[in-house]
């Protein structure tokens, strides 16, 4: 009996609430229903319940008499069921109310889910039209830039520019045309549910730089010129710049290995060193360290600024500003050294220089080696031209060809033959075997054997001559001696020319130590 009154109560509770709510707005948040005992026990003989509906307008979740805004009572009959017939019509009318009521919730369900649809679909409407707009004003940006072209006018068969301030070539107009028309092809656009989005943002990022790309290549277009018949490019009117982005030319040990202009393809085999920037290169396996180079040739390197090697196989240049032009293995340890060619020859020294040959070393500053081999040249400005196994160690010393010569001295020289050794300062030496000027200023002239010992002397050739004697001379003979300050022996052999101004005229074994003497006797 209970129970069925509970069930009548939660009836009439649906029935007060659904009369109490919006369409749209669903039943009130406080809306209570409440049972308690009879407050006029009179009212159902056979006991009972009261029924209280309102709103709890204080939220404490019971309903205050204030609060209550229609009462119910609900009679017991005496077998448990109603037993007044006016209830049982009430509570079948209750029912049927209910099922109405359902019908009502349901509509009204539907309704809500229709209106949902429809919020969505004009926001959606609303998305869409934002992205026309921020494609029609790309697109009117784009428009704004073609307004700068001059006008294309056609007559007849033939398409021109009008004159105009900004004259472009067809190349800018088809490129600016072209970044027009792929404004359709920016992004896809796709409606998923209410979001309308562009389906691939880097899309359109992309092909929005891709137009200030071909704005670039259209400013390009006015310096370059395009020659397929004979596959040739032209750049005229124009300096062009390889950098490596970090503002100056000189990166003294922290060289980026970018901003060099490369002519082929680079190939390295890992082992080469290649920090170096702001250089050409050429050819490939070659090394680069440092800035303002160039290199061409193969597996070669430039190790310092302002190098060069430009051309052969496996030469290395270390001092600023030096170079080398070609050959094998050759190699420049100091400022401003050059070497021309040849093989495994060094310029060691300050400016030095080998122009060819091989194994040549150039050590001293402003050393020079014209050729030849094995050639050395030890001091300041001394200079080999050829020959080999050479040597000029003096001050300004040369050695002109020949084998084994060595000119030791401030200022000697030895030219051409074998073994010849000037000692002197200002000593000279013209070919022969194994002569020396080991006296200031002495010469000799050829021969074998021969000492020029005496300050200022000569030995005219011949063998084993001998002048000792300041200003003396020996011209040829054999075993002829000049000890006189003076003294001349004009051939013959023995002789010996012993007092100041004497001379002995040829002959054997001639000896005089008398001044002015003439032997033999006249």
């Amino acid at each position: 009996m209970f129970g069925r009154t509970l069930i009548i109560g939660f009836l009439l509770a649906l029935l007060i609430g659904c009369q109490g709510q919006s369409a749209l707005d669903g039943p009130s948040p406080h809306t209570l229903t409440q049972s308690g005992a009879l407050s006029s026990p009179d009212e159902c003989p056979n006991g009972g319940v009261e029924l209280e509906h309102g709103f709890d307008t204080n939220s404490n979740g019971t309903l205050d008499a204030e609060e209550v805004q229609q009462t119910y009572v609900l009679c017991n009959g005496t077998d448990g069921n109603s037993s007044d017939p006016a209830l049982s019509d009430q509570i079948e009318a209750l029912e049927n109310t209910l099922l109405v009521v359902q019908d009502q919730v349901e509509t009204l369900n539907n309704a809500l889910a229709e209106s949902q649809t429809e919020v969505a679909n004009l926001r959606t409407e609303l998305e869409q039209s934002q992205g026309d707009l921020a494609l029609a004003q790309l697109e009117l940006d784009n428009k704004a830039d073609l307004a700068s072209l001059a006008t294309v006018a056609t007559t007849g068969s033939s398409t021109d520019l009008v004159d105009s301030s900004n004259l472009v070539t067809n190349l800018e107009l088809t490129a600016l045309l072209s970044s027009y028309v792929q404004l359709d092809q920016l992004a896809t656009v796709a409606t998923t549910g209410s979001i309308y989005d562009l389906s691939d943002a880097d899309a359109a990022l992309t092909a929005n730089n891709c137009c200030q790309q071909e704005a670039i290549l259209v400013e390009l277009a006015n310096y370059i010129d395009v020659d397929s018949e004979q596959d040739r490019v032209i750049f005229e009117g124009a300096d062009i710049y390889v950098t490596d982005g970090t503002g100056t030319t000189a990166c003294d040990g922290d060289c980026t290995g970018r901003g060099n202009l490369v002519v082929g393809y680079n190939e390295n085999d890992g082992n080469k060193d290649r920090d170096g920037s702001h250089n050409l290169i050429v050819g490939p396996l070659h090394a680069y360290d440092s800035y303002g180079g160039f290199i061409a040739g193969y597996e070669n390197g430039i190790m310092d600024p302002h190098t060069a090697v430009s051309g052969g196989f496996g030469n290395v240049v270390f001092g600023t500003y030096g170079s080398i032009s070609g050959g094998l293995y050759n190699m420049v340890e100091s400022s401003y050294g050059s070497i021309g060619g040849g093989t495994y020859n060094l310029a060691q020294g300050e400016a030095a220089t080998v122009v060819g040959g091989e194994y040549n070393e150039s050590k001293g500053t402003n050393t020079t080696i014209a050729g030849g081999y094995f050639n050395v040249a030890e001091e300041i400005n001394a200079t080999v031209t050829g020959g080999s196994y050479n040597r000029a160690d003096g001050i300004a010393a040369t050695v002109s060809g020949g084998f084994t010569n060595h000119a030791a001295a401030l200022y000697s020289s030895v030219s051409g033959g074998t073994l010849n050794d000037a000692t002197g300062a200002y000593s000279s030496i013209t070919g022969g075997h194994s002569n020396v000027a080991s006296g200031e200023y002495g010469t000799v002239l050829g021969g074998r054997y021969n000492d020029a010992n005496g300050k200022g002397c000569t030995i005219s050739g011949g063998l084993n001559n001998d002048a000792p004697g300041e200003h003396a001379s020996v011209n040829g003979g054999y075993d002829n001696t000049a000890n006189g300050e003076f003294g001349s022996v004009l051939g013959g052999r023995y002789n010996d020319a012993g007092g100041m101004f004497s001379v002995v005229v040829g002959g054997s074994a001639w000896q005089t130590d008398i001044e002015l003497a003439i032997l033999p006797p006249l």
